[in-house]
């Protein structure tokens, strides 16, 4: 694959594809955590 114009250049399609991965996994950790402390904020009203 040829890089794309100055962003390619600075950017290998490797490590962008590595950053790309990275926020993917970062987003979906984030998002799962909050859900899961929304679970437990919904479990502990129910306590008391």
């Amino acid at each position: 694959m040829e890089p794309i114009g100055i962003a390619g250049v600075a950017f290998p399609w490797s490590g962008f594809i590595a950053v790309v991965v990275i926020g993917i996994a970062v987003m979906g950790t984030s998002s799962y955590s909050h859900y899961y402390d929304k679970q437990d904020e919904y479990e502990s009203r129910e306590e008391t």
